[in-house]
């Protein structure tokens, strides 16, 4: 695996269980990462574009790279004598990166802050991620922990970085993002407030196999997006943040929403997109609309949940509810 990045024509090795024993001489620096947020590429700097602001919300997994042959040697120093012969796995680099000092400090800080940090969705990587602080760099260590799956899904919130510079001709690059916040989607206590709000409403829950194959993994999926847009952004936080989506779509797959449109067959669900909505008050707000149709009456149905997208971190306006066009 080779990742395009603004190096003059190198490729980053990748920390995989077929990982090379040895790579290409030095080809990316990082320097500045905390306090200016720039990133030095033989010449190439990158920097926030505060006009646009382009914030990214979106759902994925978080993966290390070794930037350089010395860092990889650094890194070799630091493992255990008895896994040298192991290969680096994801394992590997979380042991490295995770082992802690009597102090309690991170003993080896000094090589995670080095690494290429990449976020991938869906199998495809979308992102460099720089850290904003060492409390986010811990945050991507602690990714490491857990397999890049669907059910154990990390969030990352940040500010797509900007070029001001010039790249080789003929390289490219990955969008640069600066990581303002991450953290992991818990699918067990996702699951357990759903099953909580449909006992009070006192309506039977989904099984946890149920919740997991017919709400969790499907919106999981849909999350896994490049996040840039307010849209998309609305759509995530959704599905991240805000539980009663999940109760409610449950309901509409069992026969109907509160005292709207009902199917004995159930809804299924079409559609989950997001538009701005007809009022807007301060700030910016998207409607997220979930679509239905009925299974045996072919009956239409609408829900929807108002996100407030001007900021950097969204927050809810509106539960759902019944959605009849403009509201």
């Amino acid at each position: 695996m080779s990742l395009p990045i603004p190096a003059a024509h190198h490729s980053l090795s990748p920390a995989v269980n077929d990982y090379p024993k040895s790579s290409a001489p030095e080809k990316f620096t990082v320097m500045g990462l905390a306090p200016a947020m720039t990133v030095r590429a033989r010449g190439v700097s990158y920097a926030v574009n505060g006009q646009t602001g382009n914030y990214i919300y979106t759902v994925g997994s978080i993966e290390a790279v070794f930037p350089s042959l010395s860092v990889e040697k650094e890194f070799f120093q630091c493992m255990d004598e008895a896994d040298l012969g192991k290969g680096i796995t994801r394992e590997e680099l979380f042991k490295v990166f995770s082992a802690k000092s009597e102090s309690g400090s991170f003993e080896n800080i000094h090589i995670a802050r080095q690494m290429i940090w990449v976020f991938k969705a869906k199998g495809q990587s979308i992102y460099i991620l720089l850290p904003d602080t060492d409390e986010t760099l811990e945050d991507f260590i602690d990714s490491l922990a857990l397999p890049p799956d669907e059910l154990s899904g990390r969030a990352v919130i940040g500010i797509q970085l900007t070029v001001t510079g010039e790249l080789p001709e003929g390289d490219l690059s990955l969008p640069i993002v600066a990581c303002m916040q991450t953290f992991t989607i818990n699918s067990k206590e996702l699951i357990k407030s759903v099953r909580n709000t449909l006992i009070n409403l006192k309506l039977a829950p989904p099984s946890g196999n149920e919740a997991t194959k017919l709400l969790f993994t499907p919106m999981m999926k849909l999350a896994q997006s490049s996040g840039q847009t307010d849209s998309k952004r609305a759509v995530n936080f959704a599905i991240v943040r805000c539980p009663d989506i999940y109760s409610a779509i449950w309901r509409m797959l069992k026969g109907g929403f509160g005292a709207g449109a009902k199917d004995p067959a159930g809804f299924s669900l079409n559609d989950v997109q997001a538009k701005p909505s007809s009022i807007q008050g301060n700030g910016k707000s998207y409607d997220v609309i979930f679509s239905f149709q009925g299974n045996s009456t072919n009956r239409a149905m609408k829900l929807y949940c108002r996100v407030d997208v001007n900021g950097m971190f969204p927050f809810l306006l509106n539960e759902m509810e019944r959605y009849f066009g403009d509201v």
